[in-house]
Protein backbone atom coordinates (compact mmCIF):
# COMPACT_ATOMS: atom_id res chain seq x y z
CA UNK A 1 0.00 0.00 0.00
CA UNK A 2 0.91 3.06 -1.12
CA UNK A 3 1.86 5.88 1.99
CA UNK A 4 -0.27 8.79 1.70
CA UNK A 5 1.43 11.74 0.49
CA UNK A 6 2.60 14.82 2.33
CA UNK A 7 0.96 17.82 2.17
CA UNK A 8 2.93 20.92 0.81
CA UNK A 9 4.18 22.96 3.18
CA UNK A 10 2.42 26.21 3.83
CA UNK A 11 3.76 29.26 3.55
CA UNK A 12 3.54 31.28 7.51
CA UNK A 13 2.78 34.54 7.55
CA UNK A 14 2.40 36.76 11.30
CA UNK A 15 -0.75 37.06 12.64
CA UNK A 16 -2.04 33.18 10.75
CA UNK A 17 -3.42 30.61 12.79
CA UNK A 18 -2.26 27.47 12.29
CA UNK A 19 -4.65 24.46 11.73
CA UNK A 20 -3.09 21.91 13.72
CA UNK A 21 -1.87 23.65 17.11
CA UNK A 22 -4.55 26.04 16.98
CA UNK A 23 -2.08 29.13 18.10
CA UNK A 24 -2.13 32.64 16.78
CA UNK A 25 1.29 34.09 15.89
CA UNK A 26 1.17 37.12 16.24
CA UNK A 27 4.12 40.30 15.20
CA UNK A 28 5.71 41.90 18.68
CA UNK A 29 8.15 44.88 18.33
CA UNK A 30 9.51 44.20 21.56
CA UNK A 31 9.98 40.07 21.23
CA UNK A 32 10.57 38.54 17.19
CA UNK A 33 9.24 35.62 17.36
CA UNK A 34 10.66 32.55 14.71
CA UNK A 35 7.07 30.58 13.32
CA UNK A 36 8.63 26.63 11.94
CA UNK A 37 6.78 23.77 11.05
CA UNK A 38 4.12 25.34 13.73
CA UNK A 39 6.80 26.27 16.65
CA UNK A 40 7.06 29.09 18.20
CA UNK A 41 10.32 30.13 19.53
CA UNK A 42 9.92 33.38 21.34
CA UNK A 43 13.54 33.67 21.89
CA UNK A 44 14.67 37.53 21.90
CA UNK A 45 16.87 38.99 19.15
CA UNK A 46 20.00 37.59 19.73
CA UNK A 47 19.40 34.60 21.73
CA UNK A 48 18.26 33.88 25.38
CA UNK A 49 16.26 36.06 27.41
CA UNK A 50 18.91 39.46 26.76
CA UNK A 51 17.65 42.67 25.35
CA UNK A 52 19.03 43.72 21.86
CA UNK A 53 22.14 45.91 22.49
CA UNK A 54 21.04 48.99 21.18
CA UNK A 55 18.02 49.34 24.22
CA UNK A 56 21.14 48.73 26.72
CA UNK A 57 22.39 52.13 26.86
CA UNK A 58 19.08 53.59 26.93
CA UNK A 59 16.48 53.98 29.97
CA UNK A 60 13.29 52.33 29.24
CA UNK A 61 9.65 52.76 30.75
CA UNK A 62 10.08 51.54 34.53
CA UNK A 63 8.36 48.25 35.51
CA UNK A 64 4.25 48.56 36.47
CA UNK A 65 4.17 52.19 34.34
CA UNK A 66 2.16 52.31 31.71
CA UNK A 67 1.17 48.78 30.84
CA UNK A 68 -0.90 47.08 27.79
CA UNK A 69 -1.29 49.81 25.32
CA UNK A 70 -3.83 48.43 22.69
CA UNK A 71 -3.00 45.04 23.12
CA UNK A 72 0.66 45.58 22.75
CA UNK A 73 3.39 43.94 25.35
CA UNK A 74 4.67 46.70 27.81
CA UNK A 75 8.28 47.81 26.76
CA UNK A 76 10.87 45.56 28.78
CA UNK A 77 12.60 47.39 31.61
CA UNK A 78 16.34 48.57 30.97
CA UNK A 79 18.94 45.95 31.80
CA UNK A 80 20.54 48.23 33.84
CA UNK A 81 17.79 49.19 35.89
CA UNK A 82 18.48 51.49 38.54
CA UNK A 83 18.03 49.35 42.13
CA UNK A 84 14.78 48.11 43.64
CA UNK A 85 13.94 48.95 47.26
CA UNK A 86 14.45 47.00 49.78
CA UNK A 87 11.90 45.58 52.53
CA UNK A 88 12.25 47.52 55.57
CA UNK A 89 10.45 45.77 58.66
CA UNK A 90 10.91 48.83 60.51
CA UNK A 91 8.73 51.41 58.37
CA UNK A 92 10.33 53.12 55.54
CA UNK A 93 11.80 50.95 52.48
CA UNK A 94 15.58 52.41 52.15
CA UNK A 95 16.67 52.17 48.71
CA UNK A 96 20.28 51.28 47.59
CA UNK A 97 20.71 55.17 47.26
CA UNK A 98 20.21 55.75 50.68
CA UNK A 99 23.26 53.31 51.68
CA UNK A 100 25.59 54.76 49.47
CA UNK A 101 24.49 58.74 50.58
CA UNK A 102 27.98 58.77 52.94
CA UNK A 103 30.21 56.46 50.08
CA UNK A 104 32.19 57.41 47.81
CA UNK A 105 31.50 58.39 44.32
CA UNK A 106 32.13 55.75 41.55
CA UNK A 107 35.18 56.96 40.17
CA UNK A 108 36.59 56.74 44.01
CA UNK A 109 36.17 53.07 44.25
CA UNK A 110 37.53 51.03 45.46
CA UNK A 111 38.78 52.33 48.14
CA UNK A 112 41.02 51.27 51.38
CA UNK A 113 39.31 51.37 54.54
CA UNK A 114 41.61 51.87 57.62
CA UNK A 115 38.97 50.77 60.35
CA UNK A 116 39.11 47.19 58.66
CA UNK A 117 42.72 47.38 56.86
CA UNK A 118 40.52 45.86 53.73
CA UNK A 119 39.54 47.08 49.95
CA UNK A 120 36.02 48.10 50.01
CA UNK A 121 34.18 47.18 46.82
CA UNK A 122 30.90 48.58 45.09
CA UNK A 123 29.52 44.76 44.93
CA UNK A 124 30.79 44.47 48.60
CA UNK A 125 28.88 47.54 49.89
CA UNK A 126 25.87 46.54 48.08
CA UNK A 127 25.78 43.21 50.30
CA UNK A 128 26.57 45.05 53.08
CA UNK A 129 23.49 47.35 52.72
CA UNK A 130 21.17 44.04 51.88
CA UNK A 131 21.97 42.63 54.90
CA UNK A 132 21.86 45.69 57.12
CA UNK A 133 18.13 46.16 55.62
CA UNK A 134 16.88 42.09 56.46
CA UNK A 135 18.01 40.65 52.78
CA UNK A 136 19.83 37.60 52.00
CA UNK A 137 23.07 38.97 50.04
CA UNK A 138 23.76 38.32 46.52
CA UNK A 139 25.46 35.15 46.15
CA UNK A 140 26.39 34.87 42.78
CA UNK A 141 29.17 37.87 41.79
CA UNK A 142 30.19 36.94 38.79
CA UNK A 143 27.40 37.95 36.51
CA UNK A 144 23.65 38.90 36.32
CA UNK A 145 21.57 41.15 39.29
CA UNK A 146 25.09 41.99 41.00
CA UNK A 147 26.66 43.57 37.28
CA UNK A 148 23.52 45.79 36.62
CA UNK A 149 23.45 47.20 40.21
CA UNK A 150 26.63 47.89 39.94
CA UNK A 151 26.24 49.35 36.38
CA UNK A 152 23.38 51.52 37.83
CA UNK A 153 25.60 53.14 40.20
CA UNK A 154 28.86 53.68 37.97
CA UNK A 155 26.36 54.94 35.36
CA UNK A 156 26.02 58.09 37.58
CA UNK A 157 29.39 59.37 37.43
CA UNK A 158 29.80 58.49 33.76
CA UNK A 159 32.52 61.13 32.98
CA UNK A 160 34.23 61.59 36.14
CA UNK A 161 37.67 60.75 36.27
CA UNK A 162 39.18 57.69 38.43
CA UNK A 163 40.71 59.21 41.65
CA UNK A 164 42.16 56.71 44.40
CA UNK A 165 43.58 57.64 47.40
CA UNK A 166 46.91 55.50 48.69
CA UNK A 167 48.22 58.06 50.94
CA UNK A 168 47.68 55.79 53.97
CA UNK A 169 50.50 52.78 54.82
CA UNK A 170 47.15 50.00 54.57
CA UNK A 171 46.41 51.55 51.13
CA UNK A 172 50.04 51.22 50.04
CA UNK A 173 50.33 47.78 51.26
CA UNK A 174 47.12 46.67 48.64
CA UNK A 175 48.60 48.54 45.99
CA UNK A 176 51.85 46.69 46.67
CA UNK A 177 50.29 43.35 46.67
CA UNK A 178 47.79 44.26 43.31
CA UNK A 179 51.19 45.16 41.54
CA UNK A 180 53.15 41.76 42.33
CA UNK A 181 49.92 40.12 41.44
CA UNK A 182 49.56 42.00 37.44
CA UNK A 183 53.14 41.16 37.09
CA UNK A 184 54.06 37.79 38.42
CA UNK A 185 53.72 35.01 36.16
CA UNK A 186 51.35 32.14 36.82
CA UNK A 187 49.96 28.88 34.90
CA UNK A 188 51.20 26.74 32.56
CA UNK A 189 51.81 29.06 30.04
CA UNK A 190 53.68 31.25 32.10
CA UNK A 191 52.31 34.74 31.48
CA UNK A 192 51.26 37.21 33.48
CA UNK A 193 48.81 40.80 33.40
CA UNK A 194 51.83 42.53 32.16
CA UNK A 195 52.45 40.53 29.20
CA UNK A 196 49.34 41.09 27.39
CA UNK A 197 48.57 44.30 28.09
CA UNK A 198 51.45 45.79 28.78
CA UNK A 199 54.59 44.36 26.75
CA UNK A 200 52.19 43.21 23.88
CA UNK A 201 49.72 46.05 23.37
CA UNK A 202 48.62 46.16 20.05
CA UNK A 203 49.31 42.46 18.66
CA UNK A 204 47.10 39.99 18.19
CA UNK A 205 46.11 36.86 19.56
CA UNK A 206 44.25 34.99 16.64
CA UNK A 207 41.21 37.25 15.52
CA UNK A 208 41.50 39.58 18.69
CA UNK A 209 44.10 42.97 19.16
CA UNK A 210 45.55 42.89 22.85
CA UNK A 211 44.37 46.18 24.71
CA UNK A 212 46.38 48.28 26.93
CA UNK A 213 46.26 48.28 30.60
CA UNK A 214 45.17 52.09 30.87
CA UNK A 215 41.58 52.47 31.15
CA UNK A 216 40.37 48.63 31.13
CA UNK A 217 38.17 48.67 34.24
CA UNK A 218 36.83 51.38 33.94
CA UNK A 219 34.40 50.09 31.52
CA UNK A 220 33.10 47.68 33.73
CA UNK A 221 30.60 45.91 34.38
CA UNK A 222 30.63 45.22 30.82
CA UNK A 223 28.19 43.66 28.13
CA UNK A 224 30.33 41.43 26.35
CA UNK A 225 30.09 39.51 23.04
CA UNK A 226 31.65 35.95 24.47
CA UNK A 227 29.52 35.77 27.35
CA UNK A 228 26.28 36.69 25.48
CA UNK A 229 26.58 33.40 23.69
CA UNK A 230 25.68 31.45 26.84
CA UNK A 231 23.02 34.15 27.74
CA UNK A 232 24.80 35.17 30.15
CA UNK A 233 26.12 38.64 28.79
CA UNK A 234 26.93 40.97 31.94
CA UNK A 235 30.17 40.35 33.74
CA UNK A 236 32.17 42.16 36.63
CA UNK A 237 35.82 43.05 36.64
CA UNK A 238 36.58 40.04 38.91
CA UNK A 239 35.06 37.42 36.25
CA UNK A 240 36.90 38.97 33.59
CA UNK A 241 39.96 38.74 35.60
CA UNK A 242 39.01 34.40 36.36
CA UNK A 243 38.69 34.32 32.36
CA UNK A 244 42.14 35.41 31.94
CA UNK A 245 43.49 33.34 34.36
CA UNK A 246 41.77 30.42 33.07
CA UNK A 247 43.44 31.83 29.54
CA UNK A 248 46.69 30.68 30.90
CA UNK A 249 46.12 27.59 33.00
CA UNK A 250 45.91 28.62 36.20
CA UNK A 251 43.18 28.17 38.89
CA UNK A 252 41.35 30.86 39.53
CA UNK A 253 40.33 32.61 42.62
CA UNK A 254 36.48 33.30 44.10
CA UNK A 255 34.71 36.55 43.01
CA UNK A 256 35.95 39.70 46.01
CA UNK A 257 39.11 37.49 47.13
CA UNK A 258 41.79 39.27 48.54
CA UNK A 259 43.64 38.82 45.35
CA UNK A 260 41.24 40.27 42.80
CA UNK A 261 40.57 42.99 45.50
CA UNK A 262 44.40 44.17 45.44
CA UNK A 263 44.44 43.75 41.71
CA UNK A 264 41.75 46.06 41.03
CA UNK A 265 42.56 48.27 43.33
CA UNK A 266 45.57 48.39 41.92
CA UNK A 267 44.19 48.99 37.95
CA UNK A 268 41.85 51.58 39.81
CA UNK A 269 45.35 53.42 40.92
CA UNK A 270 46.68 52.74 37.65
CA UNK A 271 43.91 54.82 35.48
CA UNK A 272 43.60 57.88 37.77
CA UNK A 273 42.49 60.41 35.00
CA UNK A 274 40.49 58.16 33.22
CA UNK A 275 37.38 58.96 32.97
CA UNK A 276 34.27 56.64 33.69
CA UNK A 277 32.38 55.11 30.97
CA UNK A 278 29.59 52.23 32.26
CA UNK A 279 28.25 50.47 30.74
CA UNK A 280 30.54 49.41 28.02
CA UNK A 281 30.84 46.21 25.35
CA UNK A 282 33.59 43.83 25.21
CA UNK A 283 34.50 41.58 22.36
Amino acid sequence: MRPAARKPRSNYIRGATHENHGTQHSFDPFVFRTVRRGHQSGQRYGGGRHRRISRLFHKAEPRGGAGRIQGRRQRPAPICAPPRQLGNPHGVPPVLDDCFSDKPPANNYPYHDAATNDIRTIEGDINACLQANGEKPIRNLWYGKIARLVAAFKEQFNGEKMAIEVASDGAREWYEKGKEFYWTRRGQLHFSCSDCHVQSVGKNLRGDVLSAGLGQTTGFPVYRTEWAIADKPWGTVHRRYSGCIKQVRAKPFKPQSAEYKALEFYQAVMNTGVPLQVPSQRQ
